[in-house]
């Protein structure tokens, strides 16, 4: 059994509101979230879960306003660390869908095909389209529009936008892939 701290803190340095949307680690067979501090700016609304399974919190600060979340999380041994995880069919399914952001066209099937030709594994066709992504697509934020078809022709966009088309090509190859959730920030 291990334990670890985690902490997130945002101070708002900008003259006008600022949005932040933050993923709250969850108590899973993996692990226990024991304990759970939040300093400052209380939460303006908590979502259950978003359309990922990530459970949010979300703030709205003014100019000065700060939160600070610090978490203690237990890590429970398992048996499956060191291998690979076996999903049920309907995990597999889950994890192989096509969503409004994660949207598996045929573009993204035909683009997908070529970045893993010649690939066998499951492995090598994952980090083949990480390299993709990271050699021919450019970080900015925010994005001009949100989902994996914008992304896709605009080749800009922010982590959320690179992890949907991470996840739509993965998912287009056969590779089950899930999208992570930290923390968005946005001008009000």
């Amino acid at each position: 059994m291990a334990i670890y701290q985690y902490v997130f803190t945002y101070t708002n340095r900008r003259e006008s509101v600022t949005k932040v949307w933050l993923a709250n680690p969850p108590s899973n067979h993996a692990q226990t979230v024991r304990s759970y501090i939040s300093n400052g700016a209380k939460a303006t609304e908590l979502l259950s879960r978003d359309p990922a399974g990530n459970a949010l919190s979300y703030y709205e600060l003014s100019q000065g306003e700060h939160i600070s979340n610090q978490y203690e999380i237990e890590i429970h041994p398992t048996p499956y660390k060191n291998s690979p995880t076996v999903l049920t069919e309907e995990e597999r399914a889950f994890y192989l869908r096509s969503t409004p952001i994660v949207k598996i066209t045929n573009e993204v099937k035909l683009l997908g095909n070529d970045i893993t030709r010649g690939k066998i594994s499951d492995k090598e066709k994952a980090f083949a389209i990480f390299r993709h992504i990271r050699n021919h697509y450019k970080y900015i934020f925010p994005p001009k529009e949100r989902g994996t078809e914008s992304f896709l022709h605009s080749k800009e966009g922010d982590c959320g936008e690179m992890s949907w088309l991470y996840a739509a090509l993965c998912r287009s190859q056969g590779i089950p892939c899930r999208t992570l959730v930290g923390a968005f920030v946005g001008n009000g």
